[in-house]
């Protein structure tokens, strides 16, 4: 159901990135960014693509291992384990 909706939300988002480059006045760059985050947490295969992309390599990476909802996304560990490093760090302290 998840792969579903976000998949779904990659297509509208996508249309309204399209409709954005058609009319001047409605910003399409966020649209797109947002197309592409959700495509990649409902798809493996288009997750794929966009990590052997050159332009994820050179300016996406760096960014994605220190914002804590793109790695859920982007990274092979599931969000249910990035929680369980917080605990673990909160608990160190």
């Amino acid at each position: 159901m998840k792969r579903i909706i976000c998949l779904i939300l990659a297509a509208v988002f996508l249309i309204c990135g399209i409709i954005g480059v058609l009319i001047p006045i409605v910003p399409q760059i966020p649209f797109f960014i947002m197309s592409v985050l959700f495509g990649s947490a409902g798809s493996q295969h288009i997750k794929t693509k966009v990590k052997k992309s050159r332009l994820y390599n050179r300016y996406m990476e760096k960014y994605v291992k220190k914002i804590k909802i793109l790695s859920v996304i982007f990274e092979e560990k599931g969000a249910r384990s990035v929680y369980e490093e917080k605990g673990q760090r909160g608990n160190k302290q």
